[in-house]
């Protein structure tokens, strides 16, 4: 195992704590999310893996926090803002969704609509 060889290992970190989430092992996805982000704190790949660790447990406050937490450490990276837009998409906060995607493209946006 990577982690074996090299405890530092961010991205086997992350994968671990993919797998244990798709696993169902919440407990301790979040424990390997959580030291992934220890070890390297802006960690893009890992800041959205936790926010998706936390939508899957239902997490919505906590899944918020780091996306939010996301587009704090990368401001002009739009692989940060759809996310974010896609949260409050499904959290019926359709507006905020519009918002967030404004600041990718002002005024070019469209306008979603629920299905």
């Amino acid at each position: 195992m990577a982690l074996s060889l090299d405890p530092e290992n961010v991205t086997a970190r992350i994968d671990l704590g993919t797998a244990q989430t798709l696993q169902k092992n919440y407990p301790e996805a979040e424990k390997t999310f959580l030291k992934a982000l220890q070890i390297d704190p802006r960690n893009k790949s890992g800041l959205l893996s936790l926010a998706n660790y936390y939508r899957v447990t239902r997490n919505a406050e906590k899944a918020e926090a780091a996306l939010k937490n996301a587009l704090t450490a990368y401001p002009s990276d739009r692989d940060v803002y759809l996310p974010l837009a896609e949260f409050y998409y499904r959290e019926g906060r359709v507006e905020a969704a519009e918002n967030v995607l404004q600041e990718i493209r002002p005024g070019r946006a469209r306008r979603l609509t629920r299905s």
